[in-house]
């Protein structure tokens, strides 16, 4: 009988035999076979890796710029627009005096003084201020 074709590639298979339409391999240096099968299957794996990060690549969403088109179209001119207008009448050192001193502004109503009143309630001798008006709780309350 026609004896099968056994791919080149694989070291320790020395022949096969065709009988009644199965195939026997006949495996001549077992160590050098398991060699070239983990050396494939670790191939497949890298070529499997390849292609799954391609597909990620393209399921990926859109960056920020391209979700947010429109608030860059619409609000960078008129952001601009905005800027020339504070700008032209009193220059750049007006409107960095006025955002110097919101800025101080903010920060001293919601962070210096709640961590001056926190430090107060805890860590001095005079504890937590009394807010309670007594006389008016009084008038309410007889």
């Amino acid at each position: 009988p026609s004896r099968p074709r056994i791919p080149s590639s694989l070291g320790g298979v020395v022949g096969a035999r065709k009988s009644r339409g199965h195939v026997s391999i006949i495996v001549s240096d077992l160590p050098s076979l398991t060699n070239e099968v983990s050396s494939l299957l670790s191939s497949i794996e890298v070529t499997l890796e390849e292609q799954r990060m391609r597909r990620l690549d393209r399921l990926k969403p859109p960056s920020r710029l391209r979700r947010n088109w429109w608030v860059a179209a619409f609000g960078l001119p008129a952001a601009s627009y905005l800027m020339y207008k504070l700008t032209k009448r009193h220059g750049w050192f007006y409107l960095m005096k006025i955002l110097a001193a919101k800025v101080s502004d903010i920060f001293r109503d919601h962070v210096s003084e709640p961590l001056h009143s926190i430090y107060q309630e805890l860590f001095s001798h005079t504890g937590r201020l009394d807010v309670a008006d007594r006389k008016g709780w009084c008038f309410w309350h007889p």
